[in-house]
């Protein structure tokens, strides 16, 4: 991990900016005209060159473009392998022949024939799909995208009088598209008729790279719906499944949802699906439908995961119907499988635990704890929203107001004066707390609060306890994490707001807080 990333799978779903669907491709090989940089993209936190990098993705990385926002940056999901995050926008191509396609920079002495060798596998060559073919293709693709590094002396030179031009970077169509070319290209160039053939050929390409697009997209926002605590947590396990077992099969659940009964979707599809499903765009609409889909089906994982408890977390599914409806589709049988088998490895248990400690799980009384609970009024907000199923331990050395300490008694909480010491050690199912002191500037390391905060914390906690912190520092939530992770635990960053982490929290002592203040939350597992 390089020094300034941030342990996650994936930024929040951004909400601002404008809703696109189209795919992209981190176009940056180090090598742009007058600019040497590092190969690859970073994947940010947040849509500013400020935030902290989450990964480096590789050039050619295709992405699933999201929303588009102010300041040139995209929200976007990696194709390859379900993360999310923001990237710079002039490092992102959208101008794809086909959603496989990736770029390639001609070498200097590199021919046409080195370049299809060295992209399309010549133990699959056949009559009429040989490299001479892929030479075609490869000057056909490019002159109608106006990349003109490789190309023919007049347009109708043979195959072998291909020129290319060394620096210049050119597309490589995947191989599902160049083969729809068979008997369409001949001397790089195709005529008006069979290019519109290709093009309908194309379109259900690019609406299957769609549908996948989408099916990722909508399961990561249905996990930020359901779990937005522990929706990286959630994630990590979920989207295994998706690359396993649904992504391949995706044309095969296409061809189902094709086949499903109109009424059938009318009935499952709510006012504000309908649109979606069937947008008029051929793309819009398999990406909707391929959102949908991944929203209902992560929906429905969650379920199986912990044994109804994300159920009870969450009053109204937004797919409910639509959920019943597609569990009788076959092609979700080997992810529901896959999923039940799942139900008892050490990630699953974690979720199912941390849900029901988050969620107030009805079944036992959990106990909360948190360290340095200043005037309780987190404590008491915790110790409510839990109705009865938390039982909340306030621990810090200053003595609140008394009136503070009914409140909490009153909510079904105590509060103790003393450090996490004073308390009996593995009590605590979850232990919490909001805006401690600052890493950064304390000009020493001081031996209590902070600095010892993960200590304190894994004393407290039982056999696979959780643990969750907001910071308005990125310091000292990176500290925080980094401190945990050298203790054998797993650590989440989330950027986020005080208000959605820290609800109950009133900030004393933090400058400018406010509800919209940028927070970090760290969520630990035992």
């Amino acid at each position: 991990m390089q020094r300034d990333e941030v342990a996650t799978a994936g930024a929040a779903p951004a909400t601002e900016g404008v809703a696109v669907a189209k795919f992209g491709i981190v176009d940056q090989d180090g090598e742009r005209p007058g600019k040497q940089m590092e190969p690859g993209l970073n994947m940010r936190a947040g849509p500013s060159e400020a935030s902290p990098r989450l990964r480096r993705l590789p050039h050619n990385t295709p992405l699933i473009i999201n929303r588009e926002l102010p300041g040139e940056w995209y929200f976007a999901v990696s194709k390859n392998d379900g993360n999310s995050g923001y990237v710079a926008k002039s490092y992102v191509n959208t101008d794809l022949p086909d959603p496989d396609a990736s770029l390639h920079r001609i070498k200097s002495g590199e021919t046409a024939l080195d370049i299809v060798r060295s992209h399309f596998d010549p133990d699959a060559f056949e009559w009429g799909k040989d490299a001479r073919f892929y030479v075609n293709v490869l000057v056909f693709v490019n002159s109608d995208k106006n990349r003109h590094g490789i190309r023919k002396p007049s347009p109708n030179a043979d195959w072998d009088e291909t020129m290319t031009f060394a620096g210049e970077q050119i597309w490589i169509p995947g191989r599902q598209f160049a083969d729809t070319l068979k008997g369409q290209v001949s001397s790089g160039s195709i005529t008006y008729e069979a290019w519109s053939r290709v093009k309908e050929v194309l379109s259900w390409i690019a609406g299957a790279g769609a549908f996948i697009g989408g099916l990722l997209v909508g399961a990561l926002e249905s996990l930020w719906d359901l779990v937005a605590g522990l929706a990286e947590m959630a994630w990590s396990i979920v989207k295994s499944l998706f690359t396993l077992h649904l992504i391949h099969d995706a044309r095969a659940l296409m061809k189902q949802l094709l086949s499903l009964s109109p009424s059938d979707l009318a009935d499952a599809l709510a006012d504000w699906l309908e649109p979606r499903w069937n947008h008029k765009s051929f793309f819009k609409k398999w990406y909707w439908r391929g959102w949908i889909i991944g929203y209902a089906i992560a929906e429905v994982l969650l379920t199986i995961f912990t044994a109804g408890v994300v159920e009870l977390a969450k009053s109204a599914a937004r797919a409910t119907k639509l959920v019943s409806l597609i569990k009788k589709l076959s092609a979700m049988t080997k992810i529901t499988d896959a999923a039940k088998a799942l139900k008892k490895s050490k990630a699953v248990v974690a979720l199912t635990k941390a849900a029901k400690a988050v969620k107030s799980g009805r079944r036992a009384r959990q106990v909360f704890v948190e360290i340095g609970a200043g005037d309780l009024r987190s404590s008491i907000d915790v110790a409510r929203r839990g109705e009865g199923a938390i039982s909340v331990i306030a621990v810090d050395p200053v003595a609140p107001e008394a009136a503070a300490v009914r409140d909490l008694e009153q909510a079904g909480g105590q509060f103790v004066q003393g450090v996490a010491e004073d308390l009996q050690p593995g009590t605590a199912d979850h232990v919490f707390q909001y805006f401690p002191w600052r890493i950064a500037g304390t000009g020493s390391h001081i031996e209590g609060g902070t600095w010892r905060l993960i200590e304190d914390t894994i004393a407290l906690l039982k056999p696979e306890g959780a643990a969750h912190f907001v910071t308005e520092d990125f310091e000292t939530a990176r500290y925080l994490a980094r401190e945990a992770g050298n203790r054998g635990l797993k650590a989440v960053v989330t950027k986020t707001t005080a208000g959605a982490a820290a609800p109950g929290a009133t900030g004393a002592g933090v400058p400018g807080f406010g509800r919209g203040m940028e927070a970090w939350q760290v969520n630990i597992y035992k």
